[in-house]
């Protein structure tokens, strides 16, 4: 019987040991910033811009309208005055118009006795537009980029009224609502058209960097010794730090190496099968995917994509594996259009 006993403890022993999953450790306090090209860049040897704003509509007179450092910016230049820049920023609000209708729709009903009618509600319909125009010019006047980003006919947009049941209510229901309903309608087409222009400037012209909010991952236990990939963490983070502050340079390269140079090494030790306790199917998918996201800070796409297919083979976080292999998709093809 104690024979039996201590057979059974030990086997237990042996299966815990062996189900043993180590804790994760992530790095999250310095995700790097990844240069992001632009679409259509400006020509080399512009480093400073100013912006030029010109309202003539009589609905933006407020000088805090256009929150021009939230909207207008060129990332990646220099602001300064437009005596000295190198590129003029010329944004104008040429003219606005509005419009406005009472309109009618038709409704269908049944009486009491289940026959079907017509019948009509009406409503007031507000029409408003602006037109814009965006010009970049260099110091000497020359035009170098005129987007038609937002059409010819400018933005439009529209607001429909409740229903009411004459056409007379409806109209004074307008005389009523229109200095509320008309103060909603601009503050929403300025925020639109502004939206669209900021947009403009960074994905066509700016060198904007995105942050990539994904962790690098590390182990710790009690048991075994994790000593190397938490240095490989470490260094990571170093990496992505300098990265952030600098750019993308060759001491950000060279410790990025030295991480990959780790993580390689436990992924050789899985394969090999060697100590097979401290990676198995349960841990080995965060290092294929440590050495993606660092492929990934050194533009090298292709092995950023080969590890990231790894990973998703493995026993991991599908959402970050997906959110990364999206990113590394899209960075890649932004670097190859620039390059061309």
């Amino acid at each position: 019987m104690k024979r039996i006993l201590l057979l059974l403890i030990l086997a237990v022993m042996f299966i815990c040991n062996g189900c043993f999953t180590p804790k994760m450790v992530e790095t999250v306090d310095a995700p790097p910033y990844i240069l992001k090209y632009p679409k259509d860049p400006l020509p080399i040897g512009y480093d400073t811009y100013a912006l030029k704003i010109v309202n003539r509509t009589d609905d933006f007179k407020s000088p805090n309208a256009f929150e021009k450092n939230k909207y207008l910016r060129l990332y990646g230049f220099e602001e300064t005055t437009q005596d000295s820049a190198d590129i003029i920023v010329s944004f104008k609000m040429l003219n606005s118009s509005k419009n406005v209708d009472i309109k009618s729709k038709k409704h269908t009903n049944e009486d009491d006795n289940g026959n079907e009618y017509e019948y009509k509600r009406y409503y007031y319909q507000l029409e408003q537009n602006i037109k814009t125009d965006l010009v970049l010019k260099n110091n000497e006047g020359k035009i170098i980029k005129n987007p038609d980003y937002l059409g010819k006919d400018g933005q439009k947009k529209y607001y429909n009224s409740k229903e009411y049941k004459t056409r007379s209510k409806a109209k004074n229901a307008w005389k009523e609502d229109k200095d509320d309903v008309m103060e909603q309608i601009k503050e929403d087409l300025r925020e639109n058209i502004l939206e669209k222009t900021r947009k403009q400037l960074v994905n066509h012209y700016s060198y904007n960097k995105k942050m990539l909010n994904f962790p690098a991952y590390s182990f710790e236990s009690d048991e075994y010794n994790y000593s190397d990939l938490q240095k490989a963490a470490n260094i990571y983070k170093k990496a992505t730090k300098t990265y952030s502050e600098k750019g993308k340079n060759e001491e950000v390269d060279e410790q990025l190496d030295k991480s990959i140079k780790i993580w390689k090494e436990a992924a050789d030790e899985y394969k090999s099968k060697k100590n097979k306790s401290r990676l198995s199917e349960k841990n080995i998918g965060y290092v294929y995917f440590n050495l993606a996201l660092a492929h990934f800070c050194k533009h090298e796409f292709d092995e950023a994509s080969k590890y990231i297919e790894k990973a998703k083979n493995e026993k991991r976080n599908k959402m970050l594996e997906n959110s990364l292999e999206n990113d590394i998709r899209k960075f890649a093809e932004n670097h190859k259009e620039f390059k061309e």
